[in-house]
């Protein structure tokens, strides 16, 4: 008898309607007969797999109103990425020895930054990934591209983080394992490539909004949650159950597998009640190509979870598809009501006050300036008081500011308990300090990196 046998996904909430893109099969064989053209995915009789797995109806899903090309686009990047994944991240030696998969990586970045120049190495993977990027930059725009390549250094950086603690064989604590686990699911990387040619592009502006930063990471949040809960009956078989959700709730609780998959959705539908009543404030006085943003989101996050409702990646060879057994994996009403900010630090921003004009030529709300300083495995922050505890991913502080401060009727100076968290990576949304605290949870997002300064302002 399997994991999923014995404990079944439980109903998760939402609220969005069930999308797929018209073309999604003509697309998916069109993915196949490219696939076959690279040994990257044809070596080892892994073919099968492959399209097993399938990406096509991932991205078909998650952009159904792309244009035929783009949608081709998007659906074999998702192979590639999948196989990258399973291949690369996943599999000895590969997934235990992380001083071989970063330089993998960093050439695989270089290819994003140069498709047309060679690249020394002659792992198989690069060929296809060439290709694609290849086919990308003429539909894409030049931010969407530096997004995308933003986002893939940032996504290698968090793989590097997993396989370190597989190759150490450790259990990372909740607030640990979001932390990489935000990074390694890879959200921001598809957010941003399947709006290539797919819809008006964002300008920077509009998508460097804490609100919209906030509800990319709700759906991201959402879709590692997801996928932790789908995927823990293979990973269980293939003992790399250490790292997810539930193996970090029940490693920090002491508590069995079945309650911490219900703590797992009790967790994604309290994200996913902030997300819809965020997204509905913001879709309310947003300009048009916000608005066709959030519609991508969400269609991100239905998707994700019908994908992994019906995948045999995740539900086996012969999965029920019955809809009276898929419609009842989805549920009209959150498990869990409880107002209010969940118990990760570095989620709670997501419940500040974040409603304000976006993409609409609102004003900004204006106030004070932070400085911090911060130094490798530590922090010297000027502002703040009581510092303890300082690691590279996390300071817990005594906050104490003055100047001016016009948030929940709070006069400076004030005082009050917070935590920072700063994300590893490159300069990217996963690679920006936020707090719970009103005063830094209504920061600009702060660029973290060993030795540098960083600002944020209030409002």
């Amino acid at each position: 008898m399997t994991v999923e046998a014995r404990i079944q996904v439980p109903p998760l909430y939402c609220p969005i309607e069930e999308a797929i893109h018209p073309d999604a099969d003509a697309v998916e064989q069109a993915s196949i007969a490219w696939m076959s053209r690279f040994p990257a995915f044809t070596d080892g009789g892994m073919m099968r797999q492959w399209v097993k797995t399938p990406a096509a109806d991932f991205s078909a899903r998650n952009a159904p109103d792309a244009p035929y090309e783009a949608a081709q686009l998007h659906a074999d990047f998702t192979y590639f990425t999948m196989m990258f994944d399973d291949l690369r991240a996943d599999t000895a030696p590969w997934n235990t020895h992380v001083e071989k998969f970063l330089p993998l990586a960093c050439r695989l970045v270089q290819v994003l930054e140069t498709p047309r120049a060679p690249v020394p190495t002659n792992d198989p993977v690069v060929v296809p990934l060439r290709e694609i990027a290849q086919r990308a930059t003429k539909l894409a725009t030049p931010s969407q591209w530096r997004r995308v390549i933003e986002e893939m250094r940032s996504w290698f950086l968090s793989i590097g983080w997993q396989i370190s603690n597989e190759g150490s064989r450790c259990v990372l604590n909740l607030e640990e394992y979001l932390a990489m686990r935000h990074g390694t699911i890879g959200g921001p990387l598809y957010f941003t490539f399947y709006k290539i040619g797919n819809g008006p592009p964002v300008p920077d502006p509009e998508l460097d909004r804490p609100a919209v930063i906030a509800l990319a990471d709700m759906v991201n949040a959402v879709c590692l949650l997801i996928n932790d809960l789908y995927s823990y009956a293979k990973e269980q078989e293939m003992q790399q159950s250490r790292q997810s959700t539930v193996s970090s709730l029940m490693h920090q609780h002491g508590i069995g597998a079945e309650e911490a998959f219900a703590a797992t959705a009790a967790i994604h539908d309290r994200v996913m009640v902030r997300f819809i009543q965020l997204r509905d404030a913001i879709a309310s006085h947003c300009s048009p190509e916000v608005g066709s943003y959030l519609a991508h989101l969400s269609h991100i996050a239905r998707g994700n979870l019908d994908w992994s409702m019906r995948v045999p990646r995740y539900r086996g060879d012969h999965p029920d598809l019955r809809p009276e057994t898929l419609s009842a994996l989805v549920s009209d009403r959150p498990c869990d009501t409880t107002p209010g900010p969940l118990p990760i630090a570095a989620w709670q921003w997501w419940w500040d006050d974040l409603d304000s004009p976006v993409g609409a030529g609102g004003g900004e709300r204006r106030g004070s300036v932070l400085i911090l300083t911060t130094e490798p495995f530590g922090s010297r922050v000027s502002g703040l008081r009581g510092l303890s505890e300082p690691n590279l991913f996390g300071v817990s502080f005594d906050l104490q500011c003055s100047g001016p401060l016009d948030s929940r009727g709070h006069v400076s100076p004030w005082r009050g308990k917070g935590s920072a968290y700063a994300y590893p990576g490159s300069v990217s949304r996963r690679n920006r300090i936020w707090s719970s605290m009103p005063l830094l949870a209504r920061s600009t997002p702060c660029r973290f990196a060993p030795g540098r300064r960083m600002t944020g302002r209030v409002g």
